[in-house]
Order: C-alpha cells, then structure tokens, then sequence
C-alpha cells in the first residue's frame, strides 16, 4: 500500500451475488509505517506517488559554461502541481 484508498483487489463474477460474496472473503492485513513528513526525506528513500518530469530545451550546460557570471545555492518554493484524484479514486 502507498496511499489511503489504493486498490488491493479485484473481482470477476458471472453474477453480483458471487462478486460480492468473493470481495467479503478478500482479507488484507497492513503494517503501519512511519508517515512520512519531510520531502527530502521521502525523495531519499524513494517514497513517491509521482516521479517527478522534466521539460529540458536546448543546451544547458553549454549556456552555463558560456556565462559570464553563475550563482550557485538552492532555492525552494512552495508551489505544487495538481494531482488528479479522478482517476485513482473513482466512488
């Protein structure tokens, strides 16, 4: 399991009766994990929902070596990109 609500089963029946009496006999039993708090901490230790995406144009080592001046630090913001629950959630 890596989220609250995650699909651990499924169910194929010729009628509803069996359907449901197949997913009342489904037993799951979880462990409790540490929640995980930190963003570099989760990233670490792999624990994603979404591997993050790129969108590169040009050469950017090539400009940084051309530049006359460079800053180097970190910078962090606090924006975040919508995850879409629609279609991992559906009720």
């Amino acid at each position: 399991m890596e989220y609250v609500g995650q699909v651990v089963a499924v169910v194929a029946a010729d009628d509803a009766e069996t359907a449901w009496r197949a997913a009342q006999a489904i037993k799951v039993s979880y462990q409790p994990l540490p929640a995980q708090l930190d963003v570099r901490n989760a990233l670490a230790q792999g624990d994603v929902v979404q591997e993050s995406h790129c969108h590169r144009r040009g050469d950017a080592a090539a400009a940084l070596a051309r530049a006359r001046h460079r800053l180097q630090g970190e910078l962090q913001v606090g924006g975040q990109e919508h995850f879409y629950l629609e279609t991992q959630m559906p009720r």
